[in-house]
């Protein structure tokens, strides 16, 4: 367990509750774990208080700080990294992921769709601010979709009996002025549409799984569209469950990781009670124009 906990420093900080300039510093503890999956148990220990192997004495329990922040969100702090900005990996400094051959057997190391994977140590990236140079936007691809569903007259459609008939999607880089791909995926036959790979699907399994490899082809860094989050994401991660699709769900990079459509609350005095679909598609964003 001891080799869970990387480092323990004493430090001199304050509350941001109430802050102010001139806040009045208190020595805490810095203390780093090894996984983020300890910082939960680390804080319930330190909360509730422990006593020493072979003592009877009961340590009381310590105010915990920032051990309900994601992990992604501490290291981006901790290194000085904000959304978008550029990052250096020296040269020396990485190991560049690949596919490895025993024997008989192979192994597969590389866990993501990334064209690239590597691994650094945290404090060996270097961050650069917005400013001059590194001001630029990357070529970030960005595609934006919209699919059509043939619903029942008069009622709004359903997953569990409406199928996808068709799905149309763009591709464009950051900073082109016009896309580079423009393709329909659609059940049945299609008008040839001027400028459009129209795909021809013969049954809606064959679309969706289509259209699934397709994304994961194209590789996009941003998923844009209208009300994409609540309801077309939703609506095709459950018609290809109806469908038995097992390959359809994995729309993220990380290859062995499910997109899934989680059903999340809000609720406040303002806009009162409101239901959202959240979409995880780890390695890219999802930027919906609705929301």
């Amino acid at each position: 367990a001891s080799d869970l906990v990387l480092s323990v420093e004493l430090e001199q900080k304050a509350s941001i509750y109430g802050f102010q300039p001139d806040s009045k510093r208190h020595q805490v503890l810095k203390i780093s774990v090894l996984l983020p999956k300890c910082i939960a148990t680390s804080r319930r220990i330190l909360e509730n208080g422990f006593s020493w192997t072979g003592s009877k004495s009961q340590i009381d329990g310590y105010k915990t700080y920032e051990t309900n922040i994601d992990f992604e969100i501490r290291l981006m702090a901790d290194l000085n990294i904000v959304g978008c900005n550029w990052i250096e990996i020296p040269a020396g400094k990485y190991f560049i992921r690949h596919m490895v051959t025993r024997g008989l057997t192979q192994q597969l190391k590389i866990q993501s769709r990334c064209q690239i994977e590597l691994d650094v140590w945290a404090h060996d990236i270097i961050s650069y601010p917005a400013e001059g140079d590194w001001q630029r936007i990357a070529p970030l691809r960005i595609m934006s979709y919209d699919i059509e569903c043939a619903g029942r007259k008069g009622i709004f459609p359903e997953p569990e009996h409406d199928p996808v008939i068709q799905i149309a999607s763009m591709i464009i880089r950051q900073g082109d002025k016009e896309e580079f791909i423009k393709t329909v995926f659609t059940l049945g036959t299609c008008a040839n549409i001027a400028g459009v790979e129209v795909m021809a699907c013969k049954t809606e399994h064959e679309l969706l799984e289509k259209w699934a490899d397709f994304v994961r082809e194209v590789d996009p860094d941003i998923i844009t569209g209208y009300n994409i989050q609540n309801f077309d994401f939703a609506y095709l991660l459950a018609r290809a469950k109806h469908l038995n699709i097992s390959t359809f769900p994995y729309l993220g990079r990380l290859k062995d990781v499910k997109t899934t459509a989680r059903t999340t609350v809000l609720q406040s005095k303002q806009l009162g009670r409101r239901e959202n679909k959240q979409i995880n598609l780890e390695g890219r964003i999802l930027f919906d124009l609705l929301l």
